[in-house]
């Protein structure tokens, strides 16, 4: 089996002001960990069943987390959609939390998001294929569905690789923060070619 050069995944922001790894312009939310996740959420930390062989060979440091854009859900009577933006440098030759070296890639994304989603990637702003989505309405338990999609593309040096996540918690009339719950949680597998 080909084992993956590194695995990347939904993680908080918590790295310093020089190495970040969520982008934070206007239009986009610095996501969070969820205080308290919901039981039925997909679990996408699968890692810990992974055998040496099919391990990272150089970079498996992040696990999936719930994350939202703030600890608890803000507005769940009238939802409320954030923008969340990873990125990746290829200015190093090695893998880490916030570089990818320059190479040739095949890179596997698991995806999901209570309620709705849309999953993009793309290099320095032009899109890469394929773009996923899940918006299912109304169509109960969307948020138990992971999607997978398979991209290969070529980062050459200077290159800017980001992973957007557009989720939408869809409104719920008389819905609480502990009723109306919102996350996203992803798992990238980045094979070199």
């Amino acid at each position: 089996m080909v084992r993956p050069q590194a695995i990347y995944a939904s993680i908080p922001c918590v790295c310093s002001a020089d190495t970040p790894l969520w982008l934070n312009e206007p239009g986009f939310s610095i996501p969070t960990a969820l205080e308290q996740p919901y039981e039925f959420w997909p679990d996408l930390n699968w890692l810990g069943n992974l055998v040496d062989d099919t391990s990272p060979t150089v970079y498996d440091l992040e696990t999936p987390q719930y994350l939202w854009a703030h600890p608890v859900v803000q507005d769940p009577q009238n939802g409320e959609t954030h923008t969340f933006v990873r990125g990746w440098k290829t200015n190093e030759t090695t893998f880490n939390a916030s570089n990818i070296p320059p190479g040739e890639y095949l890179v596997v994304i698991s995806h999901a998001a209570d309620d709705q989603y849309e999953m993009r990637l793309a290099i320095n702003n032009c899109l890469q294929f394929p773009v996923g989505s899940n918006s299912f309405i109304p169509a109960p338990l969307t948020w138990r569905n992971v999607s997978t999609y398979v991209s290969r593309f070529c980062l050459t040096p200077c290159d800017l690789l980001t992973l957007t996540s557009i989720v939408t918690n869809d409104p719920q009339p008389n819905g609480t923060s502990q009723s109306n719950l919102a996350m996203f949680t992803w798992i990238m597998q980045v094979y070199a070619l």
